[in-house]
Protein backbone atom coordinates (compact mmCIF):
# COMPACT_ATOMS: atom_id res chain seq x y z
CA UNK A 1 0.00 0.00 0.00
CA UNK A 2 0.93 3.36 -0.48
CA UNK A 3 0.42 6.90 0.05
CA UNK A 4 1.02 9.88 -0.84
CA UNK A 5 1.34 13.07 0.83
CA UNK A 6 1.74 16.32 -0.45
CA UNK A 7 2.04 19.69 2.48
CA UNK A 8 3.78 23.20 3.07
CA UNK A 9 5.89 25.09 5.29
CA UNK A 10 6.60 28.24 5.67
CA UNK A 11 10.89 27.70 5.65
CA UNK A 12 13.16 25.34 3.99
CA UNK A 13 14.05 24.44 7.47
CA UNK A 14 10.97 23.91 8.77
CA UNK A 15 10.00 21.56 5.83
CA UNK A 16 13.39 19.54 6.41
CA UNK A 17 12.60 19.16 10.18
CA UNK A 18 9.24 18.02 9.44
CA UNK A 19 9.78 15.33 6.72
CA UNK A 20 12.66 14.03 9.11
CA UNK A 21 10.81 13.87 12.17
CA UNK A 22 8.12 12.43 10.25
CA UNK A 23 10.42 10.10 8.28
CA UNK A 24 12.15 8.86 12.13
CA UNK A 25 8.39 8.62 13.68
CA UNK A 26 7.07 6.42 11.14
CA UNK A 27 10.47 4.18 11.47
CA UNK A 28 10.42 4.25 14.97
CA UNK A 29 6.42 3.37 16.15
CA UNK A 30 5.33 1.80 12.71
CA UNK A 31 8.33 0.25 11.09
CA UNK A 32 7.35 2.02 8.18
CA UNK A 33 9.70 3.62 5.46
CA UNK A 34 9.03 7.28 4.21
CA UNK A 35 10.53 7.99 0.97
CA UNK A 36 10.15 9.31 -2.28
CA UNK A 37 10.81 12.82 -1.04
CA UNK A 38 10.16 15.80 -3.72
CA UNK A 39 10.41 19.38 -3.61
CA UNK A 40 11.08 22.33 -5.57
CA UNK A 41 13.56 23.52 -3.32
CA UNK A 42 17.36 22.25 -3.80
CA UNK A 43 17.92 22.86 -0.44
CA UNK A 44 15.39 20.51 0.50
CA UNK A 45 16.13 17.72 -1.70
CA UNK A 46 19.70 17.95 -0.81
CA UNK A 47 18.86 17.16 2.84
CA UNK A 48 17.87 13.86 1.96
CA UNK A 49 20.12 10.12 1.28
CA UNK A 50 19.62 9.87 -2.84
CA UNK A 51 17.31 6.70 -2.07
CA UNK A 52 14.56 8.17 -0.24
CA UNK A 53 14.28 10.77 -3.19
CA UNK A 54 10.93 10.70 -5.88
CA UNK A 55 12.93 9.00 -8.88
CA UNK A 56 10.34 9.73 -11.34
CA UNK A 57 11.05 13.52 -11.56
CA UNK A 58 11.93 14.03 -15.20
CA UNK A 59 14.33 17.09 -15.90
CA UNK A 60 13.18 18.79 -18.80
CA UNK A 61 16.81 19.93 -19.56
CA UNK A 62 16.14 22.86 -21.58
CA UNK A 63 19.39 24.16 -22.38
CA UNK A 64 20.11 20.38 -24.66
CA UNK A 65 18.08 21.70 -27.51
CA UNK A 66 17.54 25.20 -28.96
CA UNK A 67 14.61 23.92 -30.89
CA UNK A 68 11.40 24.75 -29.60
CA UNK A 69 10.15 21.86 -27.27
CA UNK A 70 6.71 20.86 -27.71
CA UNK A 71 5.16 19.48 -24.45
CA UNK A 72 1.50 17.56 -23.58
CA UNK A 73 -0.73 20.52 -23.44
CA UNK A 74 0.66 21.89 -27.22
CA UNK A 75 2.79 24.88 -25.16
CA UNK A 76 5.47 26.17 -27.14
CA UNK A 77 8.33 26.39 -25.07
CA UNK A 78 11.64 28.31 -26.72
CA UNK A 79 15.18 28.77 -25.58
CA UNK A 80 13.85 32.63 -24.33
CA UNK A 81 11.60 31.15 -22.51
CA UNK A 82 14.30 29.54 -20.00
CA UNK A 83 15.42 32.82 -19.21
CA UNK A 84 11.86 33.58 -17.52
CA UNK A 85 11.33 29.89 -16.12
CA UNK A 86 15.11 30.01 -13.79
CA UNK A 87 13.58 33.51 -11.99
CA UNK A 88 10.32 32.55 -11.79
CA UNK A 89 9.23 31.28 -8.17
CA UNK A 90 5.79 29.69 -6.78
CA UNK A 91 5.59 29.98 -2.84
CA UNK A 92 4.46 26.68 -1.87
CA UNK A 93 3.11 28.18 1.46
CA UNK A 94 -0.22 28.77 1.76
CA UNK A 95 0.23 32.33 3.65
CA UNK A 96 3.67 33.33 5.30
CA UNK A 97 2.00 32.74 9.10
CA UNK A 98 -1.02 30.70 9.21
CA UNK A 99 -1.07 30.49 12.99
CA UNK A 100 -1.22 34.62 13.24
CA UNK A 101 -4.37 34.68 11.20
CA UNK A 102 -7.98 36.28 12.17
CA UNK A 103 -10.13 34.58 9.31
CA UNK A 104 -9.77 32.27 7.04
CA UNK A 105 -11.84 32.26 4.28
CA UNK A 106 -11.24 29.45 1.46
CA UNK A 107 -13.13 30.92 -2.51
CA UNK A 108 -13.57 28.55 -5.13
CA UNK A 109 -14.04 29.59 -8.75
CA UNK A 110 -15.66 27.33 -11.44
CA UNK A 111 -15.98 27.74 -15.14
CA UNK A 112 -16.61 25.61 -18.06
CA UNK A 113 -15.94 26.30 -21.91
CA UNK A 114 -16.55 23.84 -24.90
CA UNK A 115 -13.36 22.06 -24.33
CA UNK A 116 -12.56 21.91 -20.82
CA UNK A 117 -14.44 22.22 -17.12
CA UNK A 118 -12.80 24.02 -14.16
CA UNK A 119 -12.28 24.95 -10.47
CA UNK A 120 -9.86 26.58 -8.38
CA UNK A 121 -9.85 26.88 -4.64
CA UNK A 122 -7.79 30.25 -2.85
CA UNK A 123 -7.37 30.54 0.29
CA UNK A 124 -7.67 34.35 1.61
CA UNK A 125 -6.72 35.41 5.13
CA UNK A 126 -6.77 38.21 7.27
CA UNK A 127 -3.90 38.92 9.90
CA UNK A 128 -5.57 41.43 13.08
CA UNK A 129 -4.73 44.18 11.00
CA UNK A 130 -6.83 43.61 8.26
CA UNK A 131 -3.76 43.09 6.18
CA UNK A 132 -5.10 40.48 3.62
CA UNK A 133 -2.74 37.81 2.09
CA UNK A 134 -4.09 35.12 -0.54
CA UNK A 135 -2.73 31.39 -1.31
CA UNK A 136 -3.64 28.94 -4.11
CA UNK A 137 -4.82 25.88 -2.23
CA UNK A 138 -5.97 23.52 -5.34
CA UNK A 139 -7.14 23.32 -8.90
CA UNK A 140 -8.64 21.12 -11.21
CA UNK A 141 -9.50 20.86 -14.40
CA UNK A 142 -11.34 17.93 -16.58
CA UNK A 143 -11.75 17.67 -20.60
CA UNK A 144 -15.34 18.29 -21.83
CA UNK A 145 -16.92 15.44 -23.23
CA UNK A 146 -16.96 15.48 -26.80
CA UNK A 147 -20.78 15.67 -27.85
CA UNK A 148 -24.11 15.83 -26.36
CA UNK A 149 -23.23 18.28 -23.81
CA UNK A 150 -24.52 21.99 -23.47
CA UNK A 151 -22.10 25.25 -21.86
CA UNK A 152 -25.12 25.39 -19.23
CA UNK A 153 -24.71 21.74 -18.37
CA UNK A 154 -20.95 21.46 -18.44
CA UNK A 155 -20.82 24.80 -16.10
CA UNK A 156 -22.82 22.94 -14.14
CA UNK A 157 -20.38 20.25 -14.08
CA UNK A 158 -17.80 22.72 -13.18
CA UNK A 159 -19.63 23.76 -10.15
CA UNK A 160 -20.15 19.83 -8.84
CA UNK A 161 -16.43 19.94 -9.16
CA UNK A 162 -16.16 23.22 -7.31
CA UNK A 163 -17.95 21.10 -4.58
CA UNK A 164 -15.76 18.24 -4.64
CA UNK A 165 -12.53 20.18 -4.44
CA UNK A 166 -13.46 21.76 -1.49
CA UNK A 167 -14.81 18.90 -0.04
CA UNK A 168 -11.38 17.20 -0.50
CA UNK A 169 -9.68 20.47 0.26
CA UNK A 170 -12.19 20.55 3.75
CA UNK A 171 -11.53 16.72 4.37
CA UNK A 172 -7.46 17.13 4.68
CA UNK A 173 -6.11 20.54 5.45
CA UNK A 174 -5.63 20.63 8.83
CA UNK A 175 -7.15 24.14 9.18
CA UNK A 176 -11.01 25.53 10.62
CA UNK A 177 -11.88 27.74 7.31
CA UNK A 178 -14.55 30.41 8.57
CA UNK A 179 -15.93 30.99 5.48
CA UNK A 180 -16.25 28.88 2.15
CA UNK A 181 -17.84 31.10 -0.98
CA UNK A 182 -18.54 29.88 -4.71
CA UNK A 183 -17.87 31.65 -7.46
CA UNK A 184 -19.53 30.88 -11.36
CA UNK A 185 -20.37 33.26 -14.05
CA UNK A 186 -23.05 31.00 -15.48
CA UNK A 187 -26.44 32.57 -14.42
CA UNK A 188 -27.79 29.09 -15.42
CA UNK A 189 -25.76 27.17 -12.34
CA UNK A 190 -26.91 30.34 -10.28
CA UNK A 191 -30.46 29.31 -10.84
CA UNK A 192 -29.92 25.72 -10.17
CA UNK A 193 -28.77 26.32 -6.85
CA UNK A 194 -31.31 28.70 -5.79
Amino acid sequence: MSTTVLTSCPTKEEAVKLMKDTQQALAKYGNLRLHKFASNCAEVMSAFHASDLASNLKDLDLECDSKPLQRSLGLSWDRYSKIAIETLRIPRTYVPYLSKTATKELHVFSDASEKAIAAVAYLRTTDSSGEPNIGFILGKAKVAPTSGHTIPRLELSAAVLAVEITQTIMDNLDLHIDTVKFYTDSKVVLGYIK
